[in-house]
């Protein structure tokens, strides 16, 4: 409004000193705008940080509760695909998107009343030309999103070809397949330009033609206000010509909204099939100490003609060394991943204390049992970091004298502030061994229950040694303790008292 009022002054004659006052007073308005504008966004993306961040650790707390046959069907590269990209997509939709949906239909119902009183007939055709081309908007860029998705699909299909390339470059280069990727990679290319070409013309042709229709709603609506208002101010004019523009601009950036939404709803969609997903039950009962774990006729396979476990019966009781030996696919890995409730049984029950395991806490199993896998993955952060968050309790300076103990060679002069980087692929697997050792030796005496899954695999013969003799020393007396260890060596069959053989 004070923008027809600007214009009314100056057209009616105003000195230098007011043009200026007003043209000031009609910045600092736009500032004002600007700054609510700004404030606006600012709480959105407090809101959105938290809505993010409780959507993510509910996922978390799903996911974990999910069993790992569940996981294994939905698959890890999915999964991370909904923690990243669907939940980014919720967060835009829900928060971005969405809120800017509700305030340009505030805006337009504001400036629709405002031109509706003004002049009543303008008011209805700007609304009634606002509907037609918000429909012909939406009808036109589904044909555009849907050349865009050929194309996608074609590209896709190119980035496998390169991709597969690169993942078996040892094949190419000691196998004569010149001829095989240079057709692949042309028959691809070939089709994914045909896709562009076709889709770049529709969508060129349409993205013109949503152009042309605001021009020319554009061109009506100053017919319009020249022939509804022949005799009315040029502030009046300009300003509902201003409106038309802005109410015009308003439903093109709704309708773009509306498409973005749209195209997100498979985002959760897939979030909210993971809530669906029925999670591993465990009871709520204490668990305070474990003295035996029994098997009772457990049955399980992946495979129903390859049963790894067909009514397996077996007791372990406190103060056993058990030591799991077996071929490659014997069930070695199973026996431990139904130990540590990574799977359940298909048949039969695993008791702890003589009560089915699921009556307990899964919690209480966290702290009871401690699991020192060959392959465990080992979280991104600065050694020093790694055992803390491990709550193995030891200071820096145990941590640095247990790593000049293992002989590791950290990458910083400060050892303890080498960092692991990506699954800490940044070090040796023999390194990666000594952090496990450490860890294990570190964390053993608050366990009722210890699995050691092969942690001499990729030991040099130095470090072989040492293993054994601190778990000689620190282990080899704990009665109150059920330890199983897979081992390939034949040398420390002295600590043991018991053998499994799979």
């Amino acid at each position: 409004m004070f923008f027809k009022f600007f214009i009314d002054k100056v057209k009616q004659g105003v000195d230098f000193f007011s043009f200026a006052g007003y043209f000031c007073i009609y910045g600092l308005c736009l500032l004002f705008s600007n700054v609510l504008n700004t404030s606006w966004y600012q709480l959105l993306d407090m809101a959105g940080g938290k809505i993010l961040l409780s959507i993510r650790e509910n996922l978390f707390y799903s996911i974990e509760n999910l069993t790992l046959k569940a996981i294994t069907k939905i698959g890890r590269e999915k999964l991370k695909n909904i923690l990243f990209n669907d939940v980014m997509q919720v967060f835009s939709s829900l928060i971005m998107y969405s809120m800017r949906i509700i305030s340009n239909f505030l805006m337009l119902l504001v400036f629709f009343i405002v031109t509706t009183i003004i002049t009543p007939l303008l008011g209805l055709c700007l609304f009634i030309m606002s509907i037609l081309g918000f429909f012909v908007s939406i009808l036109l860029r589904k044909k555009i999103k849907l050349y865009s998705s050929i194309v996608n699909t074609e590209l896709k299909k190119t980035n496998a070809v390169t991709n597969s390339f690169i993942d078996s470059i040892e094949l190419f280069k000691t196998t004569n397949l010149d001829s095989y990727i240079k057709n692949k990679h042309h028959s691809t290319m070939k089709t994914f330009i045909s896709a562009v070409r076709k889709s770049d013309f529709i969508q060129v042709f349409l993205k013109n033609i949503l152009s042309n229709i605001n021009i020319m709603f554009n061109l009506l609506t100053l017919c319009l206000v020249l022939i509804i208002e022949k005799n009315t101010s040029p502030g009046t004019l300009l300003f509902l010509f201003f409106v038309s523009n802005i109410i015009f601009s308003f439903c093109t950036q709704t309708e773009q909204l509306f498409s973005v939404v749209y195209a997100a709803l498979p985002s959760f969609e897939h979030i909210d099939s993971i809530f669906r997903i029925e999670p591993q039950i465990m009871g709520d009962k204490n668990l305070t100490k474990i003295d035996t774990v029994a098997f009772k006729d457990v049955s399980f396979y992946y495979d129903e003609n390859e049963k790894i476990f067909n009514k397996m019966n077996a007791v372990f009781s406190c103060g056993e060394k058990v030591k799991i030996i077996g071929k490659n696919g014997s069930g070695k890995s199973t026996f431990i991943k139904l130990l540590t409730l990574l799977i359940e049984p298909l048949d039969g029950e695993i008791m702890i204390n003589g009560e089915p395991i699921s009556c307990y806490r899964k919690q209480d199993f966290k702290q009871k049992i401690l699991y020192i896998s060959q392959d465990e993955y080992i979280i991104n952060e600065s050694i020093s970091d790694y055992f803390k968050i491990m709550e193995t309790n030891l200071s820096d300076t145990e941590i640095e004298k247990n790593l000049n103990e293992w002989k590791f060679n950290g990458a910083d002069k400060n050892i303890l502030n080498t960092m692991l980087k990506d699954n800490a692929k940044n070090i040796s697997g023999g390194q990666r061994k000594k952090l496990l050792a450490i860890k294990l030796f570190a964390k053993y005496k608050k366990a009722d229950i210890i699995i050691i899954d092969e942690i001499e695999a990729g030991m040099d013969i130095e470090c072989s040694e040492l293993y054994r003799q601190k778990r000689n020393l620190l282990l080899g007396n704990c009665d109150d303790k059920i330890i199983f260890e897979v081992s390939h060596s034949n040398n420390d069959d002295s600590f043991f008292n018991k053998t499994i053989e799979l």
